[in-house]
C-alpha cells in the first residue's frame, strides 16, 4: 500500500508499505558544493542517488511529493530537483501536449 499524506509541517509525506532503497543512504540525495567537495563529487554523488531511484518501486510516489511540494534541493525519484534545468524539464514533462491544428 502506498499513500500521500498530509504532514504536520504543511508538505505532503510519503507513506510507504515496504522500504525504499534509499533509507540508509539519504545523503548522496542531497549532494552539494562545500569547501571540501568538488562539482565531480557532486555529480558521481548525484549520479549515485539517480541509478538508485532507477530501480526503486517508489519512484513515481517519490516525484509526486517532491512535485507537490515544490522542493528545490535534492534528487527525488530520478530528478534532480536543485537542478533548475532538469527540474524545469521534469515539470514540462509533465504538462498535457498540445494538438496540433490539423
Amino acid at each position: 500500500m502506498r499513500n500521500i499524506l498530509p504532514s504536520n509541517k504543511g508538505k505532503l509525506e510519503l507513506v510507504l508499505d515496504g522500504t525504499p532503497p534509499c533509507v540508509d543512504q539519504t545523503d548522496i540525495f542531497y549532494p552539494s558544493i562545500d569547501e571540501h567537495t568538488n562539482q565531480g563529487t557532486v555529480k558521481t554523488q548525484s549520479d549515485a542517488a539517480k541509478a538508485i531511484c532507477a530501480g526503486c518501486p517508489f519512484q513515481n510516489e517519490c516525484l509526486e511529493v517532491a512535485a507537490a511540494n515544490n522542493e528545490h534541493f535534492g534528487i527525488w525519484g530520478g530528478v534532480n530537483f536543485g537542478n533548475g534545468r532538469e527540474r524545469r524539464r521534469f515539470f514540462e514533462s509533465r504538462k498535457p501536449k498540445r494538438k496540433k491544428a490539423s
